[in-house]
């Protein structure tokens, strides 16, 4: 949690609820905030260091290299169509595979099993 953390500390400034800081603005407006109150992708970077592709690409490092969408969006505060996108541009880039399971997707580094440390389940059924 310490990463994630500390971007929302850059982003939003210490208070993370985005209160008024002490010039009288919000501490999403010091971040370079856009009208939606988010800051621009632009602005993210050079507040963070770090595109929000690239602080994905790591939280899902950091979960052992699978991890749910959903989850994503949740740790992130970021709206479902921003990780996705996001998510959708690290996929055609070969940086992370998403597998649909169910009514959600499984965001998994290349190389790592949908299925965690056991082998294909359907494996074991097959003679």
């Amino acid at each position: 949690m310490g990463f994630l953390t500390t971007v929302k500390e850059t982003v939003l400034g210490a208070d993370a609820e985005g209160s008024d800081d002490r010039r009288g603005r919000t501490a999403a407006d010091a971040a370079g905030a856009n009208r939606s109150g988010r800051p621009s992708e632009a602005d993210f970077v050079v507040t963070t260091g770090r595109t929000r592709a690239e602080v994905l690409l790591r939280l899902v490092e950091e979960r052992g290299g699978r991890v749910k969408q959903a989850d994503l969006v949740r740790r992130t505060g970021w709206s479902k169509s921003t990780v996705s996108r996001h998510l959708g541009r690290l996929e055609e880039d070969g940086e992370v595979d998403r597998i649909p399971v169910g009514r959600c997707k499984v965001v998994l580094l290349p190389g790592e099993s949908p299925f965690g440390d056991r082998s294909d389940p359907g494996e074991a059924s097959r003679p």
